[in-house]
């Protein structure tokens, strides 16, 4: 918007500039015409005086010498009054479109939504130890793994600061083969979340099974280019810290959350706002931050793995904040929370090093929203054509949501302007949050 403003007001205050000259180049003219009637013999003024009237459309045929002159003086008077004010007029709107145009350059130096080059981080990188561990078929640890991770941490003001984890380049299989789908019991999954409640579980299933399992085929290889990736989902503090800066594109709540700390991750956040939230940040850093697209997202999730979830064919509490009324499969009951957890509290990252890539919140992607994949991009870029204009992509299910929506392949939309699902009564759960991508 503010590169529209500071082209724009240029435009206007060259124009008005550019008036105001002719105008006064006219007015000099007029002005050197009065001047040569007064100075001139009488012979010559008489000349002067009847090509001045027939400038201005007035016949002398019928008006005495003093007449013509006189009328000859109100209207290069009238004339001159006229571009004078015209000079006046265009230089004041040169001044206010130019006096626009610098405060939109002093305040919003770089809103051309291109950010200048910063500091190179691959310089700058640091290791980080993490754990994670690997999920047996019935959700049962079968191993613990120790591994690490490069990382940079941004500093986005008032010590508040961000870690970016560098994700390597590869190719994946992205989405599921039909034939896992097949083999899942998808509507026995739900009758376990909703046993008191077998009527509405029949009607539900019966649009769920047909719709969800299909909406992650065909399974298909995708190269994605190595980039960095938020250790964490963007918290309440990060997000408060950037909603304070300069606006680029439109306004954003500076505590939008439901359920609150400085190191829950923020919710209750559109896409709009988190697209929002990545100009900030990038003006702010002069880096080029952005959503991760869809294909960058699973693949950062499933780091390396083929399973249903980065941990392994099953999941569990103790590593996912995810709703707890039932299980996955043979897996162990849930815990049902009911709120979000601090970012990395779990302890759990997955091979990546990156935390709370299965539930938690919901987190957006770049990505319109379709059906299935066919025709999706094999190159990791975000999916922009075609599609549901209205509605984006989420991934990595939420703390209200079943343990399926937990899986890697697992994908769900809402509309760009969405801020949170609603309970039965209205009121919002707060489970639309993100992270960021850093483009290298």
């Amino acid at each position: 918007m503010w590169e529209t403003v500071k082209s724009v007001s240029t435009v206007i205050s060259l124009i008005a500039f550019v008036v105001a000259v002719a105008a006064g180049v006219w007015k000099a003219k007029i002005a050197e015409r009065e001047r040569l009637i007064k100075a001139a013999p009488s012979k010559s003024r008489a000349a002067l005086i009847s090509k001045t009237l027939e400038f201005f459309d007035v016949n002398p045929a019928r008006l005495t010498e003093e007449q013509q002159f006189k009328i000859a003086m109100e209207q290069i008077n009238r004339r001159a009054e006229r571009f004078r004010l015209l000079v006046i007029a265009f230089v004041v709107l040169g001044l206010v479109a130019a006096g626009i145009g610098v405060f939109a350059m002093v305040r919003y130096p770089n809103a051309s939504g291109r950010p200048l080059p910063g500091p190179d981080p691959v310089a700058g990188l640091r290791v980080y130890p993490f754990s994670s561990v690997v999920l047996g078929k019935n959700g049962e640890t079968v191993e613990t793994l120790n591994g690490k991770a490069n990382y940079f941490s941004e500093d986005i003001g008032n010590g508040v600061n961000l870690e970016m984890v560098d994700i390597p380049g590869g190719t994946f299989m992205m989405g599921t083969r039909e034939e896992d789908i097949s083999a899942f019991d998808l509507v026995g999954e739900l009758q376990r979340y909703y046993p008191d409640d077998c009527a509405k579980v029949s009607g539900l299933c019966k649009q769920v099974v047909a719709k969800w399992p299909l909406r992650e085929t065909p399974q298909h290889s995708v190269t994605v280019r190595s980039f960095f990736i938020g250790k964490f989902e963007i918290t309440q503090q990060q997000w408060k810290e950037v909603a304070r800066l300069p606006m680029v594109n439109m306004l954003i709540d500076e505590d939008p959350s439901v359920h609150k700390g400085k190191d829950l991750p923020v919710e209750r956040v559109s896409w709009r706002a988190a697209v929002e939230f990545c100009e900030r940040l990038s003006r702010k850093t002069n880096r080029r931050y952005r959503l991760p697209t869809e294909a960058e997202w699973e693949y950062a999730c499933r780091a390396n793995t083929q399973t249903q979830f980065p941990f392994g064919d099953n999941i569990q509490p103790g590593v996912a904040n995810y709703r707890g009324w039932g299980q996955f499969g043979s897996g162990p009951r849930g815990l049902d929370r009911a709120t979000t957890v601090p970012v990395g509290s779990l302890g759990y990252a997955n091979r990546f090093g990156l935390y709370d890539m299965t539930g938690n919140v919901w987190e957006w992607c770049l990505d319109r929203w379709h059906d299935d994949y066919k025709g999706a991009p094999k190159d990791g870029s975000a999916w922009l054509e075609g599609g549901d204009r209205e509605y984006r992509v989420v991934r990595g299910g939420s703390w209200w949501f079943i343990a399926y929506g937990c899986r890697s392949a697992f994908r769900n939309s809402r509309e760009e302007s969405d801020t949170s699902d609603d309970d039965a009564q209205g009121k919002p759960r707060g489970n639309h949050g993100f992270r960021v991508v850093l483009e290298k």
